[in-house]
């Protein structure tokens, strides 16, 4: 069950390449049970945007399209604790 959801639109920062730039992502960000948090989100971009070329196959019967979309699925929860000894 969710117990809070918040969606939006943030500013990242992406490297590929060498190249940095900033790329908006659409995200969702849910925080689910207890101790559970959900991010989903998405961003496009051009390949031209980092200066990588749109590739070919077999002799250009097959090509790449310029813009690319991303999607990611994150999940957290509570880093673990660890036990720590007596002296």
């Amino acid at each position: 069950m969710t117990v809070v959801e918040k969606v939006g639109i943030s500013p990242c920062v992406l490297q590929i390449g060498g190249i940095t730039r900033v790329v908006k992502v659409n995200a969702v960000l849910s925080v689910r049970a207890k101790d559970y948090l959900q991010i989903d989100g998405d961003t496009r971009f051009r390949l031209t945007d980092f200066d990588l070329p749109r590739r070919s196959w077999l002799f250009g019967l097959f090509k790449t399209k310029d813009e690319v979309k991303v999607r990611l699925l994150l999940w957290a929860t509570p880093a673990m604790q660890t036990a720590h000894a007596s002296a």
